[in-house]
């Protein structure tokens, strides 16, 4: 389940009310008792404020400390009904990043492990004077591991993105791409042959021989790092 910072989430409403439906239909509860099993799994909700989640006027925004055990109890995760966190303004923009997830940028040992995102809040005006990025949409960053696209982008810094959507790729220019299991950045270009370039001169180039299981992620826009002070 992925961390969301903040009490006031807005929620695919119709979406979170087919759950609640299908979840007491399987079930065969009443409201009052779907309003009892979510108290005994620490709700503290009344059966008042569950029946208005599933009427005509249902709220577009719930509180976390409802929604986090209405989704416990009916199975289903916080990803797939969160739209956005609105205790955070329009200034920030809420991005994932797949903390366990990481991006090989040296030789392409393995590297690639699913995860749940963390929902992380960026500054929108910070995103658009430094990167440029506008629509946070589908932005996401990624942990970069390997020295092998230095001095361009540093190892251990998170490499944001824009997810890919089949939009024409510009030769040359840092993607991040899977390469059957691997999660590599390379600056990647397309013709005459498929093939993987390092900002690193040490790395050759690799070649994609297997067309099939290869795949572009998204587009890397810019990173972020953290810097620990040496005492």
């Amino acid at each position: 389940m992925a961390k969301v910072t903040g009490a006031n989430l807005k929620v695919d409403i119709e979406k979170l009310k087919i759950y609640i439906k299908d979840y007491k239909v399987e079930k065969g509860l009443t409201n009052k008792e779907f309003t009892e099993l979510l108290n005994d799994n620490g709700c503290d909700v009344k059966i008042s404020t569950v029946e208005r989640w599933q009427g005509n006027n249902a709220p577009e925004t719930i509180s976390e400390t409802y929604l986090k055990p209405v989704l416990e109890l009916i199975n289903k995760d916080l990803n797939d009904i969160v739209l956005e966190d609105t205790s955070y303004n329009d200034d920030f923009a809420m991005i994932k990043y797949y903390e366990t997830t990481k991006a090989s940028a040296g030789t392409g040992v393995q590297c690639f492990e699913e995860c749940e995102p963390t929902i992380v809040p960026f500054a929108k005006q910070e995103l658009r004077k430094a990167l440029n990025i506008w629509s946070c949409k589908d932005i996401h960053m990624i942990k970069v591991e390997g020295d092998s696209m230095t001095p361009t982008i540093p190892e251990d810094a998170m490499a944001i993105f824009s997810e890919y959507k089949g939009e024409q790729v510009k030769e040359g220019v840092v993607y991040v791409v899977r390469d059957d299991e691997e999660i590599l950045i390379k600056r990647l270009i397309m013709k005459p042959q498929i093939m993987l370039l390092s900002d690193n001169p040490k790395y050759p180039p690799r070649l994609i021989d297997n067309v099939d299981n290869f795949s572009i992620i998204g587009r890397v826009l810019g990173f972020h790092q953290i810097c620990k002070l040496k005492r």
